[in-house]
């Protein structure tokens, strides 16, 4: 679904956009991505910027639930020459995003910026919208984009994929290594066990790219030792 919205004030003193029917065409989009999410984990919502020829500076609101997730502060993604980001939560289940560039650098077309937003634990399988309001691009010429459209998403949250677990290597020092597979961003708790009767919870980490190498030091006091991994 795409908001259309009528920008009213200046970079930093910001008024609310007002929505208009859509007629005709924006040249500039502000997108929100669908993404997916399990509980207790942690995803990284893309922003994208489209159709931009001469934006130098945006300014906006992710609304967002705040019953279901937990914001944290926006990224790039890029390690040099990036635009400056700026960021606080302005209430609950709002964060306004500031980027912009000290050398009044164009922004370009594609992903504009990552916001993280980590699912609580107690969050039940749903499916919530996340979208951009009050926003304001400025043009390199100091006067602002009249008009543009804003791209809802959605995050579903869901159960975590089962993980697998590969092969197991024991190292020169008797520590236990192997690659745990399972959904990109999920939670997922490593446990072990002597019997695969009774099991304690070794680690909880969050997969990156859907992979993690876990390592179990521990693992040279006994015997044996099995390992399961459980999905959140």
């Amino acid at each position: 679904m795409k908001r259309p919205l009528m920008l009213q004030a200046g970079l930093v003193a910001l008024a609310s956009g007002l929505i208009w029917p859509r007629i005709g065409r924006a040249d500039v989009e502000l997108i929100v991505a669908t993404v997916n999410g399990t509980r207790g984990g942690t995803i990284a919502v893309p922003i994208q910027l489209v159709g931009t020829t001469n934006i130098v500076g945006v300014q906006f609101d992710l609304i967002f639930p705040a019953t279901q997730v937990i914001s944290g502060y926006p990224f790039t993604g890029l390690s040099t020459n990036g635009p400056i980001v700026l960021s606080a939560e302005l209430t609950n289940g709002v964060r306004r995003i500031v980027l912009y560039s000290h050398t009044n650098s164009i922004l370009t077309n594609g992903v504009l910026v990552y916001v993280p937003l980590t699912i609580k634990a107690n969050t039940p399988d749903n499916v919530s919208s996340l979208y951009v309001s009050a926003v304001t691009l400025a043009r390199s010429d100091g006067t602002k984009e009249p008009l543009v459209f804003a791209g809802e998403g959605t995050l579903t949250i869901a159960p975590a994929s089962p993980a697998s677990l590969g092969s197991i290597t024991r190292l020169s020092d008797g520590t236990l290594k192997f690659k745990v597979a399972g959904s990109d961003g999920a939670a997922y708790t490593i446990q072990a066990s002597t019997n695969l009767t009774d099991w304690t919870s070794v680690r909880t980490f969050l997969t990156s790219g859907g992979f993690i190498d876990f390592m179990n030091a521990g693992a040279t006091n006994v015997s044996r030792q099995f390992f399961r991994a459980l999905g959140h």
